[in-house]
């Protein structure tokens, strides 16, 4: 009897652990069931999706380390900095301090562009009383509106207080010399006051000069440019005069202007190579202002221009592979040492530089110039100028445009601070293939551009941290676009997924309408996913994808180890912020978005959006509700989430009914063996 009783034993034990391990290999296939594809559907319901899909794969090799120094911004002496300057208390305006600081701007250019090859910097030191009228090179424009160009106007927001500014921003400079009006003595003194006053620790870099290679005078009676024999020579001069110690510096990088041939405004085609012949060995960068779309506009239409900035990303990397290919030339065996800077970029010029489709040209901008690793810094232009111009902080104090101070976001805002999240992230290989190809035509100085790729997509990721970002750019004027996206991880989850995106990619925010154009955060697709995302998007848009993982995915580097951050890394409370910037300033959205055709409404806005500014009724106005709308996949992703439901129910089941036999087949059996012994 003992026998047969552990025998029953045995049995209902054994139907228990089955029981057990059914429902374990039920539980682990629901969980794989949860890690699934991340279906993300951002399509708008009144346009065609596109039959071509397009597939991107993310591989582990990172082609570049986003480094701060691409993150600065230029900035005037003009108009205390056009805002920077509390001159009344004299200290940073506290507004717009806090404005920098949230801005993503990692250094500010001073004085800016063309401004400091007229600009003195010994006679802006000082008190305000004993300080020289500087020239105004662009007087006759926004905000004095003289007569001519050249009108001296008082300087506020002179070298003391950039640095102050820069201190209390936590932020760096990067320094122009006067090479246009000015001498070799007047430089050579500049270099060494920022040395004295120890300002030359938050220096980024200086560059001899700025346009001086373009024959382009902007003040009647005063020549600025030079010629590459000329140039070569006051550089020379320089460099020797500041000594070895500043040339052989590490901590100071000093840098020269140069010009690819190909550019428009190149007014000698051998600038580069008689520069980089002579000086190669004694420069660490050079300067070169490729990064601008689209200059000005004649009569392009509003479709053209948007095409236009669509397109333009692309003549921008045939002039950095030009670069490149000049540098290794005629640089010699210095070649490896000389970086290139791209001190002036952004979208400018003509009706539509403050739209989405400018600053979809931005977003284009920053993936191609990152996947080079011979471009190490890049300024925006401007930080703060115009009240109606792509401002990265929007900001209006002029008493003609608004009575009070307004400041607001520009579209190219939410762009530069996305970008400038991912300081010290890697930037990994990504193929993307199967995307159609439009033309584009001459809009401008960018000439006409063939078979430029409609979809985009970057992938930024942070092994340190298993932190990344996808960004996906949709430049068809009129499809929704399909993608398969694959990342090089398999247990991942979804933090965030944001569009940018307005009927009218040539809709703008301005201080009059400073939401026309906001950020779209889709909460519902947050989640585990397993490393594939399955993306759906809208005409003219930007869509950025954060995610975590904590697979160990192991970054490879062609130098074998990861560059390093420049001395400007953002602080730890900054790092942290990353995830939730977005959340401050976007808008949640749960229903379907629609539109008429991007074209028609590109056409049906351009005549408004010519007239003065002062005086123009905001584009897209009939839009001014915020884009609250998406197609929800719903049924593919209630199928995905039901899988997994229905197999915990099932292992559930199973495990009971496994349960319930052993408990009634030992009953039995007992009871049989107390009938039989009686």
């Amino acid at each position: 009897m003992k026998g047969k009783w552990n025998k029953w034993l045995k049995t209902g034990v054994t139907l228990m652990i089955c029981g057990a391990l059914v429902f374990a290999s039920v539980t682990s296939l629901a969980d794989s069931a949860k890690k699934r594809t991340a279906v993300i559907n951002l399509s708008g319901s009144d346009y065609n999706t596109s039959n071509s899909k397009i597939t991107a794969k993310a591989s582990t090799k990172s082609l570049n380390t986003v480094k701060t120094s691409i993150f600065g911004g230029n900035i005037s002496w003009i108009d205390e900095g056009y805002g920077l300057w509390n001159t009344e208390d004299d200290e940073p305006y506290a507004i717009m301090t806090e404005k920098l600081k949230k801005s993503g701007v990692q250094h500010l250019r001073y004085p800016g562009g063309i401004e400091g090859d007229y600009f003195h910097w010994y006679e802006t030191i000082g008190d305000l009383s004993e300080r020289v009228n500087q020239i105004n090179c662009f007087s006759s424009e926004y905000p004095t509106y003289d007569a001519y160009n050249g009108v001296e106007y008082p300087v506020e927001f002179g070298v003391d207080e950039l640095f102050a500014v820069c201190e209390a921003a936590d932020i760096g400079a990067t320094i122009q010399l006067n090479a246009g009006n000015g001498t070799t003595d007047e430089a050579v003194d500049y270099v060494n006051y920022l040395i004295d006053k120890g300002y030359i620790d938050d220096v980024d870099s200086i560059c001899i000069g700025n346009e001086v290679c373009m024959d382009d005078e902007k003040v009647d009676g005063i020549t600025i440019s030079k010629n590459p024999v000329d140039y070569t020579n006051f550089c020379k001069e320089v460099l020797q005069k500041v000594g070895k110690d500043v040339v052989d510096s590490d901590s100071i990088k000093l840098g020269v202007i140069g010009i690819t041939p190909s550019h428009p405004l190149c007014a000698y085609k051998n600038w580069d190579a008689i520069v980089l012949d002579s000086l190669a060995s004694e420069i660490d960068f050079i300067d070169v202002h490729i990064g601008y779309s689209y200059y000005y506009q004649n009569n392009e239409s509003a479709e053209e221009s948007v095409k236009c900035f669509l397109a333009s990303a692309k003549w921008i990397e045939s002039m950095i592979e030009e670069e490149e290919a000049i540098i290794k030339k005629y640089a010699g065996e210095y070649a490896d040492d000389v970086d290139i800077q791209i001190t002036e970029c952004g979208p400018v010029g003509g009706n539509y530089p403050n739209s989405l489709a400018g600053s979809l040209f931005l977003a284009d901008f920053y993936n191609t110039v990152l996947r080079h690793s011979k471009i190490t810094a890049t300024d925006y232009l401007p930080v703060l100028n115009h009240y109606a111009s792509a401002q990265i902080i929007g900001a209006c104090t002029y008493s003609g445009a608004s009575a009070n101070e307004v400041y607001w976001d520009n579209c190219v805002s939410y762009v530069f601070k996305w970008y400038a999240d991912q300081i010290g992230r890697d930037v990994l290989e990504t193929e993307v293939k199967g995307a159609k190809t439009f033309d584009s035509s001459a809009v401008g100085m960018v000439p006409a551009i063939e078979d430029v790729e409609e979809g985009t997509v970057q992938v930024y990721y942070d092994e340190a941290t298993g932190e990344g970002s996808v960004f996906v750019i949709n430049k068809s004027m009129n499809e929704n676009l399909e993608y398969d996206i694959e990342l090089p991880v398999s247990d991942a989850k979804i933090t965030n997924v944001t569009e940018l995106w307005n009927q009218s990619p040539i809709a703008k925010n301005t201080h009059t309408s400073p939401e026309t154009v906001v950020p779209v955060l889709y909460d519902e697709y947050n989640g585990a996913f397993s490393g594939i995302i399955s993306l759906t998007t809208k005409p003219v848009s930007l869509v950025k994808i954060d995610f975590t993982t904590e697979d160990d995915v192991k970054v490879t580097y062609a130098s074998g180890e990861k560059a390093e951050v420049p001395k400007e890394e953002m602080s730890t409370e900054d790092a942290s912020n990353k995830n939730t910037s977005d959340k401050e300033t976007v808008q949640s959205t749960t229903n379907s978005g629609s539109s008429n055709t991007v074209t028609d409404t590109v056409v049906d806005e351009s005549t408004d959006d010519k007239k003065e500014v002062d005086e123009e009724k905001e584009d897209g106005s009939e839009d001014k509700t915020e884009v609250k709308d998406v197609v929800n996949d719903e049924t593919e992703r209630e199928d995905e989430v039901d899988k997994g439901i229905i197999l915990k129910v099932a292992a559930i089941v199973v495990l009971g009914t496994l349960l319930l036999a052993g408990v009634v087949t030992g009953i039995v059996l007992a009871y049989k063996a107390m009938r039989k012994k009686k």
